[in-house]
């Protein structure tokens, strides 16, 4: 067997190939997901909210956040959001007459504090004594002064927060008919198609919700209805609504 050196081996080997020159990316943000040549491009991320008090009322499940069961048409008409914000303004009147309550509370305090002290010495002040009630004089303003700039900050805050509640409770639930929430981009429609009832159904469908819409596997309310044996959510998708009352079979027993 032949020896072959190890610069001959070099030598032997075959060219590195050439690096293609890639594509510049476009500055497009419908392409900032493009991964280059031969390849499919990613969907843009979308972050999806969580499941509403609207997506909860139609399909007649417990809020875990607030605790309760919400009332669908209470939430479609606007009675939810005029007691929310009743509510959120009558926690800040209760919480300003406390506030008032206690200045009231500390300026007789004060006052009190005022009418008990002895009155000062008549006689000549040394300037060793001037001096002393200045420097305590000046102490307390610079402390009021301190405690003023801290409660107006507290009342900013409070201002702030207050503002945002108000925001938080006055919600047009109308406007979110048509929301998806994860994790498969369902609307209020297919929850009340998939878990909540007939009535459910109808008074979104009044609202003026989308009959057509999919998710992300592409089904729609009715398919979600059918899947889940909901009768009574069929019939009213489908125009034909049976009588109240009625005893209905199963789906799956309707079809055989």
């Amino acid at each position: 067997m032949p020896i072959v050196k190890l610069s001959e081996t070099a030598s032997m080997m075959p060219p590195p190939k050439q690096q293609t020159q890639m594509r510049p990316r476009k500055t497009d943000p419908l392409h900032v997901l493009d991964r280059g040549f031969g390849r499919t491009p990613l969907a843009p991320k979308v972050e999806l909210p969580t499941p509403s008090p609207l997506h909860l009322a139609a399909g007649k499940q417990y809020d875990r956040l607030a605790t309760t069961y919400h009332d669908l048409q209470a939430l479609l008409d606007g009675t939810a959001a005029a007691e929310a914000v009743a509510a959120v303004r009558a926690k800040q009147e209760e919480r300003r007459a406390l506030k008032e309550e206690e200045a009231a509370a500390a300026a007789e305090a004060e006052a009190a504090a005022q009418a008990a002290t002895k009155p000062p010495k008549k006689g000549k002040v040394t300037k060793e004594q001037q001096e002393a009630e200045d420097a305590a004089a000046a102490q307390r303003e610079a402390e009021a002064a301190a405690a003023r700039a801290v409660e107006e900050a507290a009342e900013a805050e409070q201002a702030a927060a207050d503002a945002a509640s108000l925001e938080a409770a006055n919600v047009n639930w109308l406007a979110k008919l048509e929301e998806r929430v994860v994790p498969l981009e369902w609307t209020p429609l297919m929850f009340a198609a998939a878990r909540g009832s007939g009535a459910n159904v109808r008074a979104l469908l009044k609202a003026g919700a989308n009959v057509h819409v999919r998710d992300i596997h592409g089904t729609t309310p009715l398919h979600k209805a059918a899947a889940a044996g909901n009768v009574e959510s069929i019939a009213v998708r489908s125009g034909r609504v049976e009588r109240e009352g009625r005893k209905r079979r199963p789906f799956l027993q309707r079809a055989r």
